[in-house]
């Protein structure tokens, strides 16, 4: 599946060395946990690795609420937002 061309101005997150390191690891099988992102920030990070690391990625929230929000912020076609 084609994924659709990022904005432009994701492009500068993409390729921000640190998170490019946590894509990197994800693609060799490890994980990461990233701390210390607030508000949409979380949505546009997860965005990024999961495009970098051509892979699912599951993202940890406190609330369903907060699943759907990213969800529907992050542009995830194929997500599920499970309790």
């Amino acid at each position: 599946m084609t994924q659709p061309q990022a904005p432009r101005w994701l492009d500068a997150i993409e390729s921000d060395p640190r998170v490019r390191e946590i894509a990197d690891a994800a693609k060799r099988g490890g994980s990461a946990s990233v701390r210390g992102v607030a508000g949409s920030s979380t949505i546009v990070l997860a965005a990024a690795l999961r495009r970098l690391a051509a892979q699912p990625l599951l993202l940890v929230v406190a609330h369903l609420d907060e699943a759907e929000e990213a969800i529907d912020e992050g542009d995830f076609p194929d997500a599920d937002a499970s309790e």
